[in-house]
């Protein structure tokens, strides 16, 4: 459903519908970024260079970098 494809005033069924289904959407992304982030660490205690890690993930090597950093690793 697009908000173009919305006419007038939704029903209240569709409104909690809809925030469920972004409440699902967040809990996704947030499990996703912390599985990545652990992931991004494990590979560089394999040896993987942060340029080698964001090669496959398709973000630079500073992000790799700088996610890993965050989190409390160590680059």
């Amino acid at each position: 459903m697009t908000i173009a494809s919305v006419e007038g005033d939704p029903e209240p069924e569709q409104v909690d519908r809809m925030i469920g289904r972004l409440d699902q959407v967040r809990d996704l992304y947030e499990s996703s970024r912390m599985n990545r982030i652990r992931l991004m660490s494990e590979a560089r205690k394999l040896g993987m260079s942060c340029h080698e890690i964001g090669i496959v993930l398709g973000i630079t090597e500073n992000a790799v970098r700088s996610a890993i950093k965050r989190a409390g690793g160590v680059t």
